[in-house]
């Protein structure tokens, strides 16, 4: 029996739709003839606490910091829909004589299912399957090209190392804070300190005080228009170093000088002495990353990165978007062949939306 195990049950659902008909589903898992997708919902399991290796560590102790685990231990997800699906692979893989992981295509996709396959202590033969776009044709095409899981082992060992890092610096840090701050009088809830959360609000805080207080001033901006030939075109005057009346910034802050320079200029004849005319060309543009999708739709529209996600995601399972959670900005060379037709949908699409507008 061939075992795919899915990230999230969308994608299960992708898969099966392309294996053999007819299929039995069960609300775990759904079978297809000698194949049976199952699927996870992201992580199933989590770091064991301290207090799991020691009872004494339950004890914020600062003696007893850092706390860094000699052999990592893993536990299932308390929450029962978690504990569930996790139950369901276990006994599926005991039947299973191949497994296709089918975590997402990124880091954390590889370890989601790596994880589970570890936990379970499956040693049989496990393949790969690479699926960032969910329509039909393209699951059929990652089906027939199949790799040893093996080949990953790097995306494997790289989220493993973004975990421990996170949990040895929030697990640590957090206490050890906690605890000074309780000597000086504080007696709070803890101070949660995290890898990333805690830099990037702190840059949020500072940026924050650096606006509040912020003491606008004004400075002027000399500009002229010139009369050729052939037209008028607009120019800034540009400071020398040693002019006078600029600020550290190379602004010109003094209006007397401002009005005293306006003064001069104006009537003048100008002299040209260099230009330059040449012709460019610029690429198209490349594909969205996420971050910058997030960035853009943020600015023009005030949808939250959340919420973009949340969107690209659903876009993702009905097949309309590729995989949205990838920084690369290139399209997948599978889809090389299917370019035209994509092309030729959407203006066909867009042509209907005019038509409704």
């Amino acid at each position: 029996m061939r075992l795919f195990i899915a990230e999230k049950p969308s994608l299960a659902r992708s898969i099966a739709a392309v294996l053999s008909k007819p299929q039995e589903n069960n609300k775990l898992f759904i079978k297809a003839d000698d194949d049976i997708v199952a699927w996870a919902a992201g992580h199933l399991l989590e770091q064991a606490m301290p207090e799991v290796y020691d009872i004494k560590y339950k004890s914020w102790n600062k003696e007893y910091l850092p706390f860094i685990p000699d052999v990592w231990k893993m536990l299932p997800k308390k929450d029962k829909g978690c504990k569930e699906l996790l139950e369901n692979i276990q006994k599926l893989l005991k039947q299973a004589d191949v497994v296709v992981h089918a975590g997402d295509c990124d880091r954390e996709g590889q370890l989601v299912i790596d994880e589970i396959l570890e936990y379970c202590k499956y040693t049989g033969t496990v393949m790969r399957i690479l699926i960032n776009d969910t329509n039909s044709e393209a699951v059929r095409k990652a089906l027939d090209n199949l790799r040893p899981n093996s080949d990953f082992q790097g995306d494997h060992d790289a989220a493993v190392a973004r975990s421990r890092a996170d949990y040895l610096h929030g697990i640590n840090l957090t206490r050890l804070y906690t605890k000074l701050a309780e000597i000086n009088g504080y007696s709070g809830k803890p101070l949660k300190i995290g890898r990333v959360k805690t830099p990037v609000t702190a840059l949020v805080v500072r940026r924050d005080e650096e606006i509040n207080s912020f003491t606008s001033k004004p400075f002027w901006v000399i500009q002229a228009d010139i009369d050729v030939k052939s037209g008028t075109f607009k120019t800034v005057w540009k400071p020398k170093d040693e002019q006078n009346g600029l600020d550290e910034e190379k602004r010109l802050v003094d209006k007397a000088v401002a009005e005293t320079l306006a003064n001069k200029l104006t009537g003048k004849s100008a002299t040209i002495t260099k230009y330059e005319s040449k012709k460019q060309s610029s690429k198209p543009p490349v594909g969205y990353s996420l971050p910058k999708l997030q960035m853009i739709v943020s600015k023009k529209y005030d949808i939250s990165p959340a919420k973009t996600l949340e969107i690209c995601q659903k876009l993702y399972e009905q097949g309309i978007l590729t995989y949205p959670r990838s920084d690369c900005e290139f399209l997948p060379e599978n889809l090389i062949p299917r370019i035209a037709h994509l092309a030729a949908q959407s203006r066909v699409k867009q042509q209907s939306l005019n038509g409704c507008g």
